[in-house]
């Protein structure tokens, strides 16, 4: 005979840890510049029990001169410059943020970024617009200025 005692914890909890935060919303960023770079909000991670993994995918690839930088907690943990996903993981309570740099020399960076949860079979969490224009070296310029021996004569 099968006691109700012996069914404790058998289906209690609905079984296995919470993957799937809070909603997260990124605002579009947009810059211009002789070095074009904008920060995206930071949020705040909630609602999970085990740290899961993050992607941010963006439409237009990273280079050497488009990066992507990964902070966590205010802690810078990567820059990606290559391809078009960088990861991240986060746990419950972490804030996330990005921020992109367009360093290429007249040039437009620009294009949808998305976020999704790889732990939770990469279900979409944000999608926002990144606009990164690039107007120049800034360059230039320079020349004209003074020898030491005219700063300071004999």
């Amino acid at each position: 005979m099968l006691k109700l005692t012996q069914l404790v914890g058998f289906g209690a909890g609905g079984g296995g840890a919470d993957k799937t935060p809070g909603p997260i919303d990124f605002v579009d960023i947009a810059d211009a510049g002789v070095t074009a770079s904008a920060a995206t909000n930071a949020v705040t991670i909630s609602g999970i029990d085990v740290p899961i993994t993050l992607r941010l995918t963006v439409s237009q690839p990273m280079t050497d001169e488009r990066t992507v930088s990964t902070y966590r907690d205010a802690t810078l943990v990567g820059t990606a410059n290559t391809g078009s996903t960088t990861d991240v993981v986060v746990s419950n309570g972490q804030t996330l943020q990005y921020i992109f740099v367009n360093a290429q020399d007249n040039s437009f960076w620009a294009g949808t970024a998305t976020v999704t949860n790889v732990t939770d079979a990469n279900a979409t969490l944000d999608t926002f617009a990144y606009d990164l224009q690039d107007t120049g070296s800034g360059g230039g310029g320079g020349g004209g200025g003074v020898s030491v021996a005219e700063q300071n004569p004999p």
